[in-house]
């Protein structure tokens, strides 16, 4: 990441009562708060062959690598925690 996580500014999204955050450096948003929106864990999607697919044709149509499209973020403050 370009970018120290700790200083990104961070845009606010309210889905149903839950707020999900999005970075504004890069228009990633935090898949971990997006499933907790839904009641389900990022693992339940991380194991269905059709997310395994997107993710192929999304790194080949991008030109980035699946590790870079989602990236996992541990420590720091809560809000910067989790899938992205």
């Amino acid at each position: 990441m370009a970018a120290n996580q700790y200083e990104l500014a961070l845009i606010p999204h309210r889905v149903d009562g839950e707020l999900i955050e999005q970075r504004a450096i890069d228009g990633y948003i935090n898949a971990t708060a997006m499933c907790r929106a839904v009641d389900r864990m990022y693992a339940d999607y991380g194991r269905l062959k059709a997310t395994d697919a997107f993710l192929t044709e999304l790194s080949i149509d991008m030109g980035i690598p699946i590790s870079e499209i989602i990236q996992s973020v541990k420590g720091g403050g809560p809000t910067i925690q989790g899938t992205w």
